[in-house]
Order: structure tokens, then sequence, then C-alpha cells
């Protein structure tokens, strides 16, 4: 009789429905669940990596324009990240990226070219439907990573630096000098007819050629900075020029900056003389364009090279005279033409010069943006650092 019950309980087919129903129906709904919520977490992924992907260009671009550094480009990367996905994240989402993303900067450098790398990383939370909740999944988390490189491509260079030494560099300026208390100092033309045994008088001023030692010593140490970048390499070679109204000796191009600083600073205290750029000017241009100082740099690797020559006077061409010659503005200015066709780039600085010398150096330049004038020390001091900055100035290319 017991059998008999047990074998019709389980023939039986009323409310077989219902029970399936109740044991498979919250499957079915959790399923919907985890489905939508899966679309949810691959889209918040991709606005995620997408984020990434902008934030860690913009840091690397940053860090090859020299607008940000290794130290302290992890802040900018989060809030520009954070920036960047507010609105398209939750808000709780958001918040949370200022604490799980990773900034990992790096720099190597070799030879010319540097390679900087930004890494970074990040991990959110996406809360789940409650559907996806009655399976039991409460959230998830979503990472994503992306890493940036941009190589800067540094130019080696050949500066030459071409300056004027006559009778007015010994005049001064207006900067007092702590020490020596007195010294000669050269004013004007009437001073300058006692020279070179006009009395000493307190303060000391500084004279023009003092400030130029200063503002050659800061361009030189800028030029430096380029080598130091590779200290297995040689990328930099200056030379240096002076004139009064004829050409003295130069110091070639070499290596480095040791020559040439070693030149202008032996130039004389209170130097002597006309004013007659052109010869110089020729030289510099001569020893820049020639064959053999494209193989130097060969010698080392350098393939980009870039060539500048660096005027300066306080004068015009006057030659041994008192009186502007015209025509030694004319062989300047067939040097300066010279130089520029070869791709030479002139940057000049006229120094407390008079008009038809700020004119003339204008038009050798080729551009005002390349022309500099200077009514002082310090200003010529600036003008120097303006132009070692455009010197250092590196080509970028990024890639990612």
């Amino acid at each position: 009789m017991l059998c008999g019950l047990f074998r019709r309980f389980f023939r039986a087919r009323g409310g077989n429905f219902a029970l399936t129903a109740a044991i498979v129906l919250p499957v079915l709904v959790g399923g919907v669940g985890v489905a939508f919520d899966m679309a949810t977490m691959v889209n918040q992924r991709t606005v995620l990596q997408n984020g990434l992907d902008t934030a860690s260009l913009s840091s690397v671009s940053a860090l090859a324009a020299k607008d940000k550094t290794t130290a302290n480009v992890r802040s900018y990367a989060v809030d520009f990240l954070v920036a960047q996905l507010s609105g398209q994240l939750p808000s709780d989402v958001v918040e949370e990226l200022k604490t799980s993303t990773t900034v990992t900067p790096d720099k190597k450098t070799v030879g010319t070219k540097i390679t900087y790398t930004v890494s970074m990383s990040a991990r959110i939370t996406v809360e789940m439907t409650p559907l996806s909740r009655l399976l039991g999944i409460a959230n998830r988390k979503v990472a994503a990573r992306s890493s940036t490189s941009s190589v800067v491509v540094g130019n080696a260079l050949s500066l030459y630096l071409v300056v004027d030494r006559s009778g007015s560099m010994s005049w001064v300026t207006n900067s007092v000098l702590p020490t020596p208390v007195s010294c000669q100092n050269y004013v004007d033309l009437d001073d300058w007819g006692y020279y070179p045994d006009i009395g000493f008088t307190s303060p000391c001023y500084l004279n023009k050629i003092g400030a130029l030692k200063n503002a050659a010593s800061s361009l030189f140490d800028t030029i430096d900075t380029i080598e130091a970048l590779d200290s297995t390499n040689l990328v930099t070679r200056t030379g240096s020029v002076t004139f009064t109204d004829k050409q003295q000796t130069a110091s070639n191009l070499a290596w480095g900056t040791t020559t040439s600083r070693a030149y202008i600073n032996a130039l004389p205290a209170y130097p002597s003389g006309g004013t007659d750029m052109s010869d110089a000017m020729n030289t510099a241009y001569e020893a820049l364009s020639d064959a053999g100082e494209t193989t130097e740099h060969a010698n080392h690797g350098n393939t980009h090279v870039q060539k500048f020559i660096v005027l300066m006077t306080d004068g015009e061409n006057t030659g041994a005279s008192n009186k502007h010659k015209p025509s030694l503005d004319t062989k300047t200015l067939t040097a300066c033409t010279k130089a520029k066709d070869a791709g030479i780039t002139i940057y000049t600085v006229a120094f407390m010069a008079p008009t038809r010398g700020k004119t003339l150096l204008l038009s050798c330049s080729g551009s005002s943006s390349n022309s500099y004038t200077a009514d002082n020390a310090s200003e010529l001091i600036s003008a120097f650092e303006a132009i070692a900055k455009k010197v250092s100035d590196r080509a970028t290319r990024l890639t990612n």
C-alpha cells in the first residue's frame, strides 16, 4: 500500500510548473541582471581606458615641453584624468580614481635623444543592479592601464660667438661693483682722451666688456646643460672671435665651451680700437659652413646639427676712424646673407649701441625675434639668456 502511494506521487503532474518556475525564475532574472551589468562594466571600462590614454598622452607632452618634471607629473596626470571623466562616470567612482590611479613616469637619455614615458593604471568599482544581487553579486572591479612615450630628438649644435672689443667696450654701464672700491671709470669721449692713464674714481662701475663676460658665461652655462644630458656623447661645439677695427685671432670651433670661455675671459679689461665687424662675421660663417665641421659631428653620430652665430656690438662700423663707413655695413650684410643662406641662424645684440648699429644688426639677423637691444648690463645678460633658451630648444615628436 505504501509503495502505491509513492508511485502515485511521482506520477502526478499537478503543480510541477509552479515548482519549476520557483526554482528557475530567479536564475533567469539574475541572468538578465548580469547581462545588463556586464554591458555597464564594458562601457565604464571603455570610458576609463580612453581617459587613461588621454591623460598619459597629456602628461608625457608636459614632460617633453618641460612644463612638468618626473617628480611632479603624478598630481597633474591624476587631476587631468579626474577632470576629464567627471560627468562620464558616477561621482563616487570619479572620487575613487584619486586614490586608485597609479602614475609611473620614466626618463631615458641616449645622446641627443630623450625618451619620456608615462604609464598609468586605475581601478574603479561598478555597483551591480538588484537583479544581479539576487545571485549574490554586489559589485565588481574594473581596471585599465595605458602607457605613452614621447621622444625628444635633440639637435647637436655649433655656435660661433662674434663680439665687439673696441675701445667703447671699456666704458661704464650703470652697474656698481662691490669690489674694488675704485677703478678707472671711462664714461665718455672726454674720459677716453686720458686712456690708458685715467685716474681711479669711486664707486667702481662694471664696464661693457665686464658685462659681456658675464653674459657670455650665462650663454655657455646653458650650452653646457645640453652637453650634460649624456656625458658619453659630444653634441655641442663653440667658437669665438672678437673685433675692433680689425678682426682678432679667433678661437676655433671646439667641443664644449671650455676653449671659448677661456677666450672671452681673457679679453682685456680695458680694450681699445675702432669697429669693423665684417671680417669677424665672415670668419664665423666660413667656420660653420666648412665641410670639416659636418665631419666632426658625424664622427660622433650627430646627424641633426643646428648652427648659430651670436653677434654683439656696442657701436657701428667705423673702421679705425670715428665716422660711420657704409661700405663696411655692406660687407657685414654680405657675410650675414651667406650665413643665413647656408642655414645658419643669426642672433644679434645691440648693446648700448647707436641707431645705425641697431639697424645693421636687425638687418643681419633678418628677424625682429632674433634681434635684441640692451641698454644696460642686466638687459645684456637677459638678451644672452633668451638667445641661449632658443638655442637649447629641442624638436619634439610624440610616439604612442
